[in-house]
């Protein structure tokens, strides 16, 4: 479900898995990267963590794209609702 690459605000953003210490995530506005770890501070993550990561990481790569303050809260509050339609979701995936 965490994609390779993807295109926002006319970038192509690379998503890199990947070992980290002291944090799950992380966003590079200027390189357009997102980082999710794969381990924290030599533990295993989950796959639920990493997308919930992913998820976060990508709304700060949103805020970035469209000129937004950096808001911790409103993107914790979007990792949130994002993460609870996409594991409630039924019917019929995209298929683009």
């Amino acid at each position: 479900m965490i994609p390779t690459s993807f295109k926002l605000g006319g970038n192509t953003w690379r998503v890199r898995m990947c070992k980290m210490k002291g944090a799950y995530g992380e966003c590079d506005s200027d390189k357009h990267t997102i980082r999710i770890a794969t381990h924290i501070d030599g533990r295993l993550t989950t796959q639920e963590t990493q997308i919930k990561t992913f998820l976060h990481e990508w709304f700060h790569a949103f805020e970035a794209a469209t000129g937004q303050n950096h808001n911790e809260e409103r993107t914790r509050l979007f990792e949130e609702m994002a993460w609870q339609t996409f594991k409630t979701a039924k019917g019929n995936q995209l298929d683009v």
